[in-house]
């Protein structure tokens, strides 16, 4: 069960990273979009958004296996 946690706690970790990084990219396009005046700019930085609420979506799930794992150990 110990082992599981762990291994929950650590994909959190990894999925959260991508999320930030997915939202710095977004952010960085919607810039870009902004100062070059590019449409493809903007619908690269609504890809990444996208993406990103989908990690969200996965977080959540883990969170929930998380707090499952959690209780079952206690």
């Amino acid at each position: 069960m110990f082992d599981e946690v762990e291994k929950l706690k650590i994909e959190n970790c990894w999925l959260q990273e991508d999320l930030d990084n997915l939202d710095a990219s977004a952010n960085e396009m919607a810039e870009k979009a902004k100062t070059q005046h590019s449409v493809n700019f903007l619908i690269q930085s609504n890809s990444l958004r996208r993406s990103a609420k989908q990690k969200l979506v996965e977080i959540a799930v883990v969170d929930l296996q998380l707090d499952a794992g959690l209780l079952k150990s206690n």
